[in-house]
């Protein structure tokens, strides 16, 4: 949860009565106190409230979005950064590789890409998220970023916090880049392009997107 807060500027958002895969499954009356009561003992412990509660109801079961917001101001030296191109041109990758300070042995993909269809078929389906902490000018790097605990460590550390927006470069998932891009007050976009493969219709489609709200762009090339 800190590694939540801090990613999202001091507030957080939990969706209660969804699966792994985002699917409704919802909960009875009873699930759902219990599910609050755990979820506000964690933000207790992380310097934190729940804030909000809004419930749905989905065939007979409840679901359930939570706001929790903390009680401490978000870190001032705060960056949010999308990094966006075509498909398989080493996103993720590149992301993984910065949090770790180690060189891709052809699966630090999979620190981002955790969801089966995604692993299964190499390519990432759906926005992602990474966090790169510094402190004393050194980054704070990590052993698993799938680690919730060195993740929350890197958040309550760190003075500086580099967010990472990790698109998708699929062409079918345009529109999930675009929510991406546009949904997370984002201050600068990285376009990562392939050197082996070079600029793609994505890699100005995805361009075009940053150019258009502003952003300054870094370019990143990969597979040199």
């Amino acid at each position: 949860m800190k590694y939540r807060l801090a990613n999202g500027g001091g507030r957080a958002v939990y969706i209660l009565g969804v699966n792994d895969e985002g699917h409704a499954v919802g909960l009875s009356e009873i699930e759902l106190e219990e599910s609050l009561e755990v979820l506000k003992a964690v933000a207790s412990e992380c310097g934190a409230v729940v804030e909000r509660v809004e419930r749905f109801q989905e065939d007979n079961k409840l679901i359930a979005r939570v706001l929790v917001s903390s009680f401490s101001p978000p870190i001032q030296n705060h960056i949010t950064l999308a990094v966006a191109g075509h498909v398989n041109h080493g996103k993720s990758t590149l992301l993984a590789c910065l949090m770790t300070g180690q060189p891709d042995d052809g699966k630090k993909w999979l620190y981002l890409d955790t969801m089966p269809h995604e692993i299964e078929r190499n390519l990432s389906a759906d926005i992602h998220f990474a966090l790169l902490g510094y402190r004393d000018f050194k980054p704070i790097l990590l052993s698993n970023p799938l680690d919730r605990e060195e993740r929350s460590r890197v958040a309550s550390q760190a003075e500086k916090l580099v967010s990472f927006i990790d698109t998708v470069g699929h062409e079918p998932w345009l529109r999930t880049t675009i929510r991406g891009i546009l949904g997370q007050g984002i201050d600068y976009g990285i376009l990562v392009v392939a050197a082996d493969d070079g600029p793609t219709h994505i890699t100005r489609e995805h361009l075009g997107i940053m150019l258009a709200m502003g952003l300054p762009v870094i370019v990143c090339l990969t597979k040199t």
